[in-house]
């Protein structure tokens, strides 16, 4: 009897440690799922419902439960474990992945841009491209442009496509830092808000 009531003890505890564990997200599967549908959203083309990801079985933590204005913009924020080929980054001293953050940008009807920025880390590989960050997936991409002279700042920007969704354009830029280096990429579903200027220029 009490080894079938410790083993049910176990069982519960390690139920409720999963439970209370993020669940991860593949970072291609983040850009898939707020990429435009390419036979939907005929009305605001280039807009989508702010409600994407916010069902409690996601893996978004968000800051807030409806959009936010701030600095004259409409956002809404969220963080969530992203993993590249199932692989995550490890913070605190390897004991916990860590966090990136996911940023939508647009108006009362719908965002129109979204940024995935990871955290500033010594994994984080500079002047990491496509490939890299999409590897083994499904998408056509071309590079339009690189600004990739400094290894301290730069960028990539791309044309995406992912089947079944709508083309996008794609920057991949990074940053170094003392604690290592970071991601951020902008996805504009609107093709003309896109800003292709090097720092320089």
């Amino acid at each position: 009897m009490r080894k079938i009531f410790t083993s049910i003890v176990c069982n519960l505890f390690t139920f409720f440690v999963l439970a209370q564990y993020p669940k991860k997200i593949e970072l291609y599967d983040v850009v898939k799922l707020y990429a435009p549908d390419s036979v939907k959203g005929d009305i605001y083309p280039g807009a989508y419902d702010w409600n994407i990801g916010s069902d409690k079985r996601s893996a978004f933590k968000w800051k807030t439960d409806a959009p936010e204005f701030t600095n004259n913009k409409t956002m809404k924020k969220a963080q969530a474990i992203m993993t590249i080929k199932d692989s995550s980054l490890k913070c605190n001293g390897g004991k916990e992945p860590c966090p990136w953050s996911l940023i939508l940008y647009g108006a009362r009807m719908g965002f129109t841009q979204f940024n995935i920025v990871s955290p500033t880390h010594p994994q984080i590989k500079i002047k990491s491209k496509i490939e890299d960050l999409f590897p083994g997936k499904k998408y056509t991409a071309t590079m339009i442009k690189s600004c990739d002279i400094s290894n301290t700042v730069g960028f990539y920007f791309y044309e995406l496509i992912i089947p079944g969704k709508k083309k996008m354009l794609m920057k991949v830029s990074w940053a170094s830092a003392a604690g290592g280096s970071a991601l951020a990429l902008v996805f504009f579903t609107d093709l003309r808000d896109a800003d292709m200027r090097c720092v320089t220029q």
